[in-house]
C-alpha cells in the first residue's frame, strides 16, 4: 500500500508551476483549465517523476501521468 509523503516545494517546482499555468491555466484557452494550486500539484508530480492522483477532467488534458 502506498503512503503519503510530505515533499518540499522549491524554486524548481515554482518555476514548473508557472510554466504549467502558462500552458494549462484557466484563461489560456487550454482544455485543462488548471488553477494555480492544480499547477503546483502538477509541478511537484512532474519534478519527482511520479503519477498524480486526481479526479475530474482537468488533468486529463495535461501531460501528467494519472495515479491508478
Amino acid at each position: 500500500m502506498s503512503t503519503i509523503k510530505v515533499a518540499a516545494f522549491k524554486e524548481k517546482q515554482a518555476r514548473l508551476a508557472g510554466e504549467a499555468f502558462n500552458r494549462y491555466g484557466k484563461g489560456i484557452h487550454s482544455k485543462a483549465r488548471l488553477n494555480l494550486c492544480d499547477c503546483a500539484a502538477y509541478a511537484l508530480a512532474k519534478s519527482l517523476s511520479v503519477p498524480l492522483l486526481f479526479n475530474g477532467d482537468d488533468f486529463i488534458h495535461a501531460d501528467v501521468e494519472r495515479w491508478r
